[in-house]
């Protein structure tokens, strides 16, 4: 899980998203408005728009027009094995998290990817057979 994850706010321009997804090098951004998770935008999202929407390149289409407005959510306590098993159920590539009904982080399949390599690498010993 990202702590703390970077957001932008509903009324904010897409092209601004963009620049911000760009600049730090993530995917997925939280849609906030007035303190609360709404949504979530993703640079799919992005692209997507731009091939329909004109404005888009311009900086005159919002956040919340192309935002996905019931993004998967969680309580941060909730159990890893029941967030991971319901991201699949639900084909979802993100999950973010809520602690006390604030966005207190951002869990993303690569993630979930991430820790599976790490607890594979300490449950299994490296053999030749292992070699790239």
């Amino acid at each position: 899980m990202t702590p703390f994850p970077y957001f932008v706010h509903s009324d904010a321009k897409l092209s601004d998203a963009h620049a911000m997804m760009i600049e730090h090098g993530i995917q997925h951004v939280p849609v906030v408005h007035d303190g609360s998770v709404v949504g979530m935008i993703s640079g799919r999202d992005v692209r997507v728009a731009a091939l329909f929407e004109s404005d888009t390149v311009a900086g005159h289409v919002e956040v919340r027009r192309v935002c996905k407005t019931n993004p998967y959510i969680v309580d941060f306590g909730e159990r890893l094995d029941r967030v991971i098993a319901e991201m699949a159920e639900r084909e979802e590539d993100c999950v973010l998290v809520l602690h006390q009904g604030k966005l207190a982080g951002i869990m993303t399949t690569t993630d979930v990817c991430r820790l599976f390599a790490d607890t594979l690498g300490e449950r299994c010993e490296p053999t030749d057979d292992d070699v790239a």
